[in-house]
């Protein structure tokens, strides 16, 4: 045993650091903890709240919001968790709104069913789009698709019609289209497709459904993936709103396309959708043209007969 007035036990000093340090430790992660514990109770607090007291806005973007909340009070649209479109339409699903009537077919399209596969004789034109194409506030017969389809077929005779596929979905951007073509149009067999839109409906970062089955656009900078997941947070769709809110009043941006219908928020993604939309058409063989819903009709298919695209 030392004596008196000798130095300290060896290893004494190393122990009593050693237990110093994790005791440190200890209460380091013990206020780690806390702090984790106490910002979680703190999120779902505000969850709740949320959920009890705050909707998402139906967006105002989209001028036909009326109907957009109506066709999502009727189940209209689904979740699409293996597609880039994230949502689309529920086959099946059916309405009567201010007088007009809605019909998805099995297909996924505005109407009646018909056969997938092309039968002889017949042409097909195929039309890609947001609500406007739908046909968003009009009777069927007087969508796009319905009257070139018509327009064509008078034209054609009996011996070769044209059968016209509404492949619109609300919100849905260029690049969402794209998608929608790639993945089913196609299989549609179509002798022709047509994009068809407004500037107002043209969006960057496409829609989401909210947990009410309502249409929602996110601008947040993270994965699709992601963003799909945390839709299902009622506070993360106030920090959405919020969020887009904020970037589309402050939005100065250029516009790169020479067309003044495009949003300047918008341009880049609606330019690198119409050319892929563009690439597909032209892989597979398809004419591809885009359609000007501010004009005419009529003059639309008048220029499409002109370069021999219609009959």
């Amino acid at each position: 045993m030392p004596g008196h007035g000798e130095g300290p036990l060896p290893g004494l000093a190393e122990a009593t650091a050693s237990i110093e340090l994790h005791s440190r430790r200890h209460r380091i992660w013990r206020k780690l903890r806390l702090v984790v514990l106490g910002a979680g109770l703190l999120l779902l607090l505000a969850e709740l709240g949320l959920r009890f007291s705050w909707q998402p806005p139906v967006d105002p973007l989209a001028g036909d919001a009326p109907i957009l909340h109506e066709l999502a009070a009727n189940a209209f649209f689904q979740a699409l968790p293996e597609s880039e479109g994230r949502y689309g339409l529920r086959p099946g699903a059916q309405a009567a709104i201010d007088g007009v009537e809605y019909r998805i077919s099995e297909q996924g399209t505005r109407g009646s069913d018909f056969p997938s596969a092309k039968p002889a004789g017949e042409k097909r034109l195929l039309v890609l789009g947001s609500g406007r194409a739908l046909g968003l506030g009009i009777p069927l017969e007087a969508t796009a698709a319905e009257i070139l389809a018509a327009l064509a077929s008078t034209a054609a005779g009996p011996a070769s019609p044209w059968r016209g596929i509404n492949l619109g979905v609300p919100g849905y951007g260029f690049p969402q289209q794209a998608s929608d073509l790639q993945q089913r149009g196609l299989n549609f067999e179509p002798d022709l497709v047509l994009a068809y839109f407004h500037g107002e409906q043209v969006v960057d970062s496409g829609y989401f459904l909210d947990t009410r089955g309502q249409l929602q656009r996110d601008r947040i900078p993270l994965p699709r993936g992601l963003r799909a997941l945390l839709w299902k947070s009622q506070l993360y769709a106030y920090l959405a709103a919020t969020y887009r809110h904020s970037q589309e009043m402050n939005s100065n941006a250029p516009k790169p396309m020479d067309a003044d219908w495009v949003r300047g928020i918008s341009a880049a993604q609606s330019q690198a959708g119409l050319e892929r939309i563009e690439a597909i058409c032209l892989e597979a063989g398809v004419p591809f043209r885009r359609l000007d819903a501010g004009k005419s009709l009529h003059s639309s298919y008048a220029e499409l007969q002109s370069e021999g695209l219609l009959p």
